[in-house]
């Protein structure tokens, strides 16, 4: 099972760094709750964190040509992101 999330979140990333908004939309909504509660965790205002989480979902669109699947994990990704936002 763990196989085939990786496999299916794989397939995801490939499409999205071929433009395919759909599937940057569905790697959104399944890592938004760990990244934002990331966030929140590090910032006192709950509006902060959201803003700060859409601007990671925004870098990450724009870098995402430049991650290698199998590198590091795709969220390990979008924390290091976060980090840095």
């Amino acid at each position: 099972m763990i196989k085939q999330q990786t496999l299916a979140e794989t397939a995801l990333i490939q499409q999205a760094q071929q433009g395919c908004q759909d599937a940057y939309a569905a790697l959104y909504q399944k890592h938004l709750s760990a990244i934002q509660q990331y966030i929140q965790r590090r910032v006192s205002e709950p509006t902060d964190a959201e803003d700060l989480t859409q601007i990671v979902f925004t870098k990450a669109w724009q870098a995402l040509t430049g991650y290698k699947p199998g590198a590091s994990p795709f969220r390990a990704w979008l924390y290091r992101i976060a980090r840095n936002a």
